[in-house]
């Protein structure tokens, strides 16, 4: 039976008076279940249309594991990196997840295309041009996925595939294919790939809005949180941040070991 991602935040509404009440563990994690249900078995499109929707407000959550291990580093290999930035502790693989929203149509300035030209570009445009050189930058044996999000959130591939010529092409052309649209689902295209990333430890996240789609900041905080069971690092990168929405952005990386950029 296909559990839909809207159905799914209504059933953990229903669950939320039973976390008020008895504030166990147990049922806390049952509630952050029912999500992953739904991005698991919902296929790759969510939506964020259904009424009622209503999530519990939790506090802050910040993941601090002593315990962990990191995958051992690759001598003389440089990091991946995006917008030149470096991602540290990405060593296997990565998945980017990149902001389609209707504000990403704005210009944001000149930029530097793929063959080294310097020309005006949209926020869309620039990102396209920058996760098509962080792709092309991948060895061969790195692994990667790409998911892309507005209200819903569609992905690339169902799963982490080599960084191989022929995987890296037809990523360009899946990246071309994308256009602008919509409001900015952040917490459904990050959870997406929290929730099937596999073994991927390290998510790259771009994006230049406050969340929307009938959820407020807290809440697709929430959702973020409750989807990072293995407390997996999100790098976000923010475009134009500021007030509110910088202070999300910082929170997300915090909140999960990973760094915070801001692009201009």
């Amino acid at each position: 039976m296909m559990l839909s991602f809207g159905r799914a935040l209504m059933l953990e509404n229903s669950l939320r008076g039973i976390v008020r009440r008895y504030s166990t563990a147990a049922v806390k994690y049952a509630t952050a279940g029912v999500l992953g249900l739904a991005l698991l078995f919902g296929g790759k499109r969510m939506y964020a249309g259904d009424e009622g929707l209503d999530l519990p407000i939790g506090p802050r959550i910040s993941y601090s594991d002593p315990h962990r291990q990191e995958p051992p580093r690759i001598p003389d290999e440089d990091p991946p990196t995006f917008f030149g930035e470096p991602i540290y502790g990405a060593t296997e693989s990565l998945i980017y997840v990149v902001d389609r929203s209707g504000s990403m149509e704005r210009v944001m300035g000149s930029g530097v295309d793929l063959e080294g030209r310097v020309r005006n570009m949209t926020r869309f445009q620039r990102a396209q041009v920058e996760l098509k050189r962080s792709i092309r930058a991948l060895a061969p044996n790195f692994r990667f996925n790409i998911v892309s999000y507005d209200c819903s959130t569609n992905a690339w591939q169902r799963e982490l595939v080599p960084a191989s010529v022929e995987n890296k092409r037809a990523a360009y052309r899946w990246i071309d294919g994308l256009y602008p649209q919509g409001g900015t689902g952040t917490a459904f295209g990050v959870s997406y790939a929290l929730r099937t990333g596999g073994s991927n430890r390290d998510v790259i996240l771009l994006t230049d809005g406050e969340p929307t789609c009938r959820l407020d900041m807290a809440e697709h905080l929430l959702i973020i949180t409750n989807s990072n069971p293995d407390h997996d690092r999100v790098h976000v990168f923010g475009i134009a941040t500021y007030g509110p929405f910088r202070q999300f952005c910082q929170r997300v990386a915090s909140n999960t070991g990973g760094s915070f950029h801001e692009v201009r």
